[in-house]
C-alpha cells in the first residue's frame, strides 16, 4: 500500500511532487496488486480557492496515473482519493477517473461520534473515553476525518496540560 499525503510532498517543487506521485504509480503497477491513497486530492494539486488556481503538471500527472491500466491483466491496482470539496475534483474532471464516487456525510449525533471514539479509546479507559465523548458532543455536526483530528489534538493538548 502506497499513501500519497501532501504531508510527505511539502518543501518539493511542482517537478519533484509529480516525479514523487509518478514513482508511486510506477511501482504500483509493478505489483501484482497494490492500493495507492491519494490522500487530500485538492492539497496535491496545490488548489486554492482564491481565484480557483491549481498546479496543472501535478493535475496532470494524476489524471495520467489514475487512468492508466495495467500492461498486465492479472496485475490489479486500487486506488482511493479523498477530498473536501468534491465539487472541485468534478470541475476538475478527476471525479471521472474514479470508477465510483462515495460522499461521505458529517456526523451529527453521539451514537455515530461513538464508533468513531471506539477505534482511538478503549471504553474501559473510562476517563479518557469520557473527556473524547465530551469533546466530540461538543463539536455539533462534524466531518469523520475532521472530528478524528479535534479528538487527536485534543489528546495531545490533555497530556501536555497535564504533562505528560
Amino acid at each position: 500500500m502506497q499513501k500519497i499525503h501532501p504531508d510527505k510532498l511539502v518543501g518539493l517543487s511542482p517537478w519533484g511532487k509529480s516525479d514523487k506521485i509518478n514513482k508511486i504509480f510506477n511501482d504500483a503497477y509493478k505489483s501484482t496488486l497494490s492500493v495507492v491513497i491519494l490522500e487530500d486530492i485538492e492539497w496535491l494539486i496545490e488548489y486554492t480557492h482564491f481565484g480557483g488556481r491549481f498546479t496543472n503538471s501535478i493535475l496532470q500527472d494524476l489524471l495520467v496515473n489514475l487512468k492508466r491500466k495495467p500492461t498486465d491483466p492479472s496485475r490489479k491496482i486500487f486506488i482511493l482519493g479523498t477530498t473536501s470539496i468534491p465539487d472541485v475534483m468534478e470541475d476538475l474532471e478527476i471525479s471521472h477517473s474514479f470508477n465510483s464516487v462515495v460522499k461521505l456525510f458529517k456526523l451529527d449525533n453521539d451514537e455515530e461520534k461513538a464508533l468513531i471514539i471506539n477505534e482511538i479509546a478503549n471504553p474501559e479507559e473510562t476517563d479518557k473515553w469520557q473527556f473524547l465523548t465530551k469533546v466530540a458532543s461538543d463539536c455539533g455536526s462534524i466531518a469523520i476525518k475532521e472530528l478524528i483530528h479535534v479528538l487527536e489534538r485534543s489528546l495531545q493538548k490533555q497530556a501536555w496540560a497535564n504533562g505528560k
